[in-house]
């Protein structure tokens, strides 16, 4: 039976557990000898005090660790999870067959998580590397590698951050920052780096909150970057379905498109809106060619201001490509749709391309595209539908603008508010008429132009 030893010192509650971590209750600090169950362990103790503000450090600079199970971070408060140097940072190596390295259930208060170097061997998780839920603004993930995706075990996919699940849990989020993080996957399957869901989105909810257009009120990801060695079997840059609301900005892309899911192909309900400005993508697989460097099959979005390099002109076949899935006569069987589509009968069809939320419900949100540097391609700029089933529904000038700014847009403040304010926030995330409304040390920086 392991004994708990009390020690009181002048600076403040030295808590020895007889295991190796170490706690300080007064400045809500706990130190880890960057195993699994120390972590744990120490994590426990955090979360068990109910206050905001504990910092958990893991292992020792430049350190290895092999997890074999994974880490629960089930957290009411706000609570920073880190490895013990930034610029040395320590490595754990997911080795257990479970679904998730590290899952993360934040109730809108802000769980942070930086500074690890993230690997998976051998059988490690099946599903995902890091798995993130919650209400409201709650996640950051910060200064991370990741080597590797999960192994994708029983699903032909692999992941690396999974944000949000399947659920009808009403309220937002989860939304959050991923931030100069790096991924590195080595090839070999298909991958989605970050696959994203909004809550609600099983019985439609998540389509009925206003749109939040340069907003926190996002999964926000900015200043990393991802690559691999091919473009070829396809991967997926930010994944997002299930009424998912994404921002991709100043990130650095090597061979990797980015898609979102429409209402059939994806979890229940169409991605909502994205944005996606200031990426630079390269692609330089000489051995094939990825066939779209962005694919969009369900709701609203701008893209602007992106630079697409390239050493061959056969690296990429089409750039930008729309579909609405039960209306292509190539797609609507294959996706499970119950009958084609037929225009203009159907039209719009449920949550498509140039479809958001207006008072509650879907309406006329269009995708506007402006100021990007696309390079000539053999399939063109713009594919407006899979095939003549779909491309009525996909009208330029009506769910489309190729060459025109979204009126009224103004984008997220850069860096993004939790940057600016360490991501120390511990308030509560606050709801109103469907808007999730945060701490007055986000409230202070408001949307405007970088």
């Amino acid at each position: 039976m392991k004994h708990i030893f009390v020690i009181i010192s002048l600076l403040g509650s030295l808590v020895s557990t007889g295991l190796a971590f170490q706690a300080n209750d007064v400045s809500m600090t706990a130190v880890t000898d960057g195993s699994y169950l120390d972590t744990s362990l120490a994590v426990a103790h955090a979360i068990g005090k109910a206050q905001d503000g504990w910092v958990i450090t893991v292992g020792a600079p430049g350190g290895t660790y092999n997890w074999t199970n994974e880490l629960v971070v089930g957290s009411p408060n706000a609570i920073t999870i880190q490895g013990a140097s930034t610029n040395n940072r320590p490595t754990i190596n997911f080795v257990g067959a479970v679904r998730s390295g590290i899952y993360i259930n934040a109730s809108a208060h802000l769980v942070t998580l930086k500074d690890f170097i993230f690997n998976v061997v051998g059988n490690g998780p099946c599903a995902n590397v890091v798995d993130v839920d919650g209400v409201g603004v709650c996640f950051r993930i910060s200064d991370c590698e990741f080597l590797n995706s999960s192994t994708g075990s029983g699903t032909g996919t692999a992941f690396g951050l999974q944000i949000g699940s399947v659920n009808a849990t009403h309220a937002p989020g989860p939304y959050g920052l991923v931030d100069n993080c790096q991924f590195y996957f080595p090839g070999g399957m298909v991958y989605n780096y970050i696959n994203v869901f909004a809550n609600g989105n099983v019985d439609g909810w998540c389509w009925t909150q206003p749109m939040t257009w340069g907003t926190t009120n996002s999964v926000v990801v900015e200043s990393c970057a991802f690559s691999q060695p091919h473009s070829a079997p396809i991967s997926g840059l930010v994944e997002a379905m299930g009424g998912a609301r994404i921002t991709l900005r100043y990130n650095n892309i090597t061979n990797i498109p980015e898609s979102v899911h429409g209402i059939q192909s994806g979890a229940h309900s169409s991605t909502l809106q994205l944005e996606c400005y200031l990426n630079n993508w390269m692609l330089n697989d000489n051995n094939n060619t990825m066939s779209y460097l962005f694919l969009q099959r369900g709701g609203s979005a701008v893209l602007w201001s992106n630079v697409v390099n390239e050493t061959s002109f056969w690296n990429l076949g089409g750039v930008c490509q729309f579909w609405v899935e039960c209306a292509a006569s190539s797609l609507w069987q294959s996706e499970g749709c119950t009958s084609q589509l037929q225009y203009p009968g159907d039209y719009p069809g449920p949550q498509q391309i140039g479809q958001g939320v207006v008072n509650g419900a879907p309406g006329s949100v269009p995708v506007y595209i402006w100021g990007n540097n696309f390079p000539g391609t053999t399939w063109g700029n713009f594919g407006l539908g899979r095939d003549g089933g779909d491309a009525p529904f996909i009208k330029q000038g009506r769910d489309i603008f190729t060459n025109s700014v979204m009126p009224n847009y103004s984008p997220l403040v850069y860096p993004h508010p939790l940057v600016a304010t360490g991501g120390t926030s511990p308030g509560v995330f606050t709801v109103t008429n469907g808007a999730v409304i945060p701490p007055t040390d986000l409230q202070a920086h408001p949307p405007t132009s970088p």
